[in-house]
Order: C-alpha cells, then sequence, then structure tokens
C-alpha cells in the first residue's frame, strides 16, 4: 500500500486544498474539514506534494478523495475509518475511481445536490403565506436543545452556545409548540447548506416551504448562497427544493458500508 500520514489543519498546504473542487458530491462538508469548520480527519501521502488526499467529514461519516488514490488506499481506510460510525462514499455516477473500490459495501443510494438558487420574489410569496398565529423564531440555546437533530447540529462544537454562533436557523412556533425548524450549517466559501425538519402531526401543510424560504431569504440578505442535498428516494425534499428555486440539480451514487466493532 502507498504510505499514508494523518495531518491536521495546521499542516494543510496549498497543495492539498488545491485537489478538491467544492462542487464535488457534497463538496462543501468536505471543505468545511479542511478549513477546520468541521469535525474530521485528513489522509495524505504528503502534506506539501500530495499525490492523493482524503478527507473524512465525521458528523455524516462521509469520505472524499482527491488525486490518485489507490484500491489498497480505499479499502484500509474504510476499514479503519468503519470501526467508528458507517463510512459513505459518494461519487458522480461517471466517476472511474468506482473501479478501485470494494466491491463489499452493505448499501447504496442516489443522492442529489441542488445549489445556484434563483432570486425571482418567490419567497417572499411563501413568507407572506405565514398563517395566523404562528411566528418565526430565530434559532436559539434552547431551541437548538430541543431540535430533533440537536446532536448533529452540536456535533464538533464545545457547546450548544458556540453552534448557535455558527449556524443559522428559524423555527416555526405557535406558542411554545415547534412545527418546523430549518437549520443552516456553518458558512463554507460564502455558503450555507440548509437542513429541514418538520414534526409528523404538522407535515403537509407548506409550514416547511414557509421556514425554508424565511431562513434562505436570510442568507441572501446577508449576501451568501445557499445548498440543498438529499437522497432521491426523498421525494417531498426533491420537491422542496425544485420549489424553492434551486435551478442546478446533480444527482451521484452513495455506497456505504456499516459499522464494524474493533
Amino acid at each position: 500500500m502507498m504510505a499514508m500520514i494523518e495531518i491536521n489543519k495546521e499542516q494543510i498546504s496549498p497543495s492539498v486544498n488545491s485537489l478538491f473542487d467544492p462542487r464535488d458530491p457534497a463538496g462543501l462538508r468536505c471543505i468545511a474539514v479542511l478549513e477546520g469548520i468541521r469535525p474530521g480527519r485528513i489522509f495524505t501521502d504528503s502534506s506539501h506534494t500530495p499525490n492523493w488526499v482524503v478527507v473524512w467529514e465525521s458528523t455524516f461519516g462521509a469520505i472524499y478523495p482527491a488525486g490518485e488514490v489507490s484500491a489498497s488506499v480505499y479499502s484500509e481506510l474504510i476499514y479503519q475509518l468503519r470501526k467508528e460510525k458507517m463510512v459513505f462514499l459518494g461519487l458522480w455516477p461517471e466517476d472511474e475511481r468506482w473501479r478501485l473500490v470494494q466491491p463489499e459495501f452493505d448499501n447504496e443510494g442516489c443522492v442529489l445536490d441542488f445549489y445556484d438558487r434563483i432570486q425571482d420574489g418567490r419567497l417572499q410569496k411563501f413568507v407572506n403565506d405565514l398563517p395566523d398565529g404562528i411566528v418565526f423564531s430565530p434559532v436559539d440555546e434552547n431551541l437548538i436543545e430541543r431540535s430533533v437533530n440537536r446532536d448533529l447540529h452540536i456535533s464538533g462544537y464545545p457547546s450548544p452556545e458556540k453552534a448557535i454562533d455558527d449556524l443559522a436557523g428559524i423555527f416555526l412556533m405557535k406558542g411554545n409548540e415547534i412545527f418546523c425548524e430549518a437549520i443552516a450549517g456553518p458558512e463554507v466559501i460564502g455558503t450555507r447548506e440548509i437542513g429541514i425538519d418538520t414534526p409528523e402531526l404538522h407535515r403537509h401543510r407548506g409550514y416547511a416551504t414557509i421556514t425554508c424560504a424565511k431562513l434562505i431569504q436570510t442568507c441572501e440578505r446577508l449576501g451568501l448562497q445557499t445548498y440543498w442535498n438529499c437522497n432521491k428516494e426523498n421525494l417531498a425534499s426533491v420537491a422542496l427544493a425544485r420549489k424553492l428555486g434551486y435551478q442546478t440539480e446533480k444527482d451521484y451514487k452513495l455506497l456505504m458500508w456499516d459499522k464494524k466493532g474493533r
């Protein structure tokens, strides 16, 4: 197997960064690790003149390869990382690197990236549909603790308070009840990733559209772009991304390896 070392953020050289494209599948998550924004690990054969680099984004468990990664490197990294949690690898369907990946995966799927949202005024129309008695509440420490995705949102932060400083979010509330929540991940090269969750009791009423529209509107007024990622089989999420005006839609193949005990 080719030489492999693990490096930290301080050891990342321009040569390492140059191997990655933020518009690779879910590429913003990879860049967030390289910039020290999100937790993860970085493997390469050289920090100064790398032939290859693999980033592991530990929140979601995905690996991001760049350069001339060998079959043995894929095999070894997947073997080691799945001792900690499930491992994912996503590449464009036509990517030649698929032939280097071991065939013994546990599951596969298809995921969609959405970006380049058209700014045509539709968001305000959705925001104006806010029902009487329901209000927008910016995310705060209390709401992040009540979020159904609390652990995901605060992953990599020393405390929920620190997460609040980095994230953006809008909750749709009636009194103390959460009708919908939309969270925008940390800013990465001027872009935030949007996540949405609606309690089952309040689904199919347009609340996700209204809440996401308000959050995206908030991001764009600050000069930021937004990005959407979802499983292709999640038809509701796919339809919502299209409704919100994302112009570019790309699908990629995702392989999964279950966690294995040490």
